[in-house]
Order: C-alpha cells, then structure tokens, then sequence
C-alpha cells in the first residue's frame, strides 16, 4: 500500500480541522446556545449566575409547551430573560387570588406559590395565534408578561428551551 505524500497529509487535517469547524458552529448556530441567567427570577431552580444550555432546535420537533422553561428576546430592551411558560396560543390567562388560571381552570404549580402581583393579568388575557404567557418561578422578583415591557411573547421572540444547568456537569431542569 502506497503512504501518502507529506501535502496530502497536510490537506486531510486541513479538511479535518475545516469540517470540525463548520459542524462545531453550525451546532451553536442552530443547535445550542449557553445562556448566564442575570437575576433571581427563576430561583430557586436557576439562580443568578447560573450559566444554562438553550436547545434552539427542539420547538421544531415539540413545539412550545406550558411548563417549558424558555430563553426569550425581549422586544422592548433586546436582552435575554429565561422564564416558565403558562400561557399557550389560544389560552386565556388571568390571576385571581394568588392564582394563575389557565382556560378558567387553576394552575396549580409548586414553583409559584401565592402569586402578589397580577399586573396584566388581573384581567383576563386572550392569547393570539403565536403568542405565550411566561412568568418567573420566583414570581415576586420576576420582570415578565404581567408587566407591559413584556407582555404577550412572541413565539418568533423565543430562541428555545432551557434543558440543562451547566455546574460541575449537566444538570438537567427539563424533559
């Protein structure tokens, strides 16, 4: 068997280190995306500080689903926040009581407790075609669709969903 000559060596790394490359960005470009959380909104699951893996990727398999925890682009500043859906296209939202109800139904999660603050909400909300309610698990320190620099998101404003907490390892927050 005949070896190779020294330049085509070199062009099989070349093309080794361009295809790592391309498929390394093409995997954050469209795959995945770190995120550092900035604020306390999310505690006590994700707190400040925390650095999280965003898979861009899985609403187009899934779709959006209320539970998910989500990156979103805010419209208004431009900034990243990771909030809890809870609202859905086509849902209609509204705390009353300490409580989000969701289509007149209680939606009784352990992450929010007695919630303070309707905002928004203390009327009832329709959501439209592509839109979502989110709100932060730490409900009296979160900055989301019950103020109106928020509102209802966009779904072209949610980059994908939170998976894992990176800290000393995977930790994973969601299916």
């Amino acid at each position: 068997m005949k070896e190779k000559s020294p330049v085509r060596k070199a062009l099989d790394i070349i093309l080794l280190i361009f295809t790592a490359a391309v498929l390394g960005y093409s995997l954050i470009a469209f795959g995945y995306q770190t995120v550092i959380c900035s604020g306390d909104s999310m505690t006590p699951l994700i707190s400040d500080g925390d650095r999280l893996l965003c898979n861009k990727y899985s609403y187009k398999l899934s779709g959006i689903n209320r539970g998910d925890i989500v990156v979103i682009r805010n419209s208004s500043d431009g900034y990243l926040y990771v909030k809890r859906v809870a609202g859905c296209p086509g849902d209609k939202v509204r705390i009353s009581s300490g409580k989000i109800y969701i289509n007149d139904k209680v939606w009784d999660q352990e992450y929010f407790g007695n919630i303070t603050y309707a905002g928004l909400a203390e009327e009832e909300i329709s959501l439209g075609a592509g839109q979502y309610f989110v709100i932060g698990d730490n409900q009296s320190g979160s900055i989301d669709s019950r103020h109106t620099n928020v509102g209802n998101v966009s779904e072209s404003y949610i980059l994908g969903k939170v998976t894992y907490k990176i800290d000393k390892g995977l930790i994973r927050v969601a299916d």
